[in-house]
């Protein structure tokens, strides 16, 4: 699994609106403030996943913990928190069926 980015937060702006992606996210071409479906969908797309979205989970990864983004979430939010928090995250697809799904919504180190 090979991290979407490689952004630290101090290369984020000081002053980010509701509609700017996080500086390490702007490559999916969504605003921050994009709902959890928006954000699956181009996440799919960028990989070329041309399959149902519903078939596929979006988890953001920090550290050694991952996080399952669940619909009423803003991912690009969390993900911004993350990288202020000093993390790393990345985004990762999964298929319902590759495992159990975490229900574990734990984001702080």
């Amino acid at each position: 699994m090979s991290p979407i980015s490689q952004t630290t937060s101090s290369d984020l702006p000081s002053n980010p609106t509701d509609d700017e992606p996080p500086a390490s996210c702007k490559h999916l071409g969504v605003p921050r403030s994009a709902s959890y479906e928006t954000v699956l969908r181009a996440c799919l797309a960028k990989y070329g996943i041309e399959k149902d979205p519903d078939n596929y989970v979006l988890f953001i990864i920090y550290g050694d913990k991952e996080h399952q983004a669940t619909a009423d979430e803003r991912p690009l939010v969390t993900f911004e928190d993350l990288e202020s928090k000093g993390y790393r995250p990345s985004f990762m697809l999964r298929q319902h069926n590759e495992r159990k799904l975490s229900t574990d919504k734990h984001m702080d180190g």
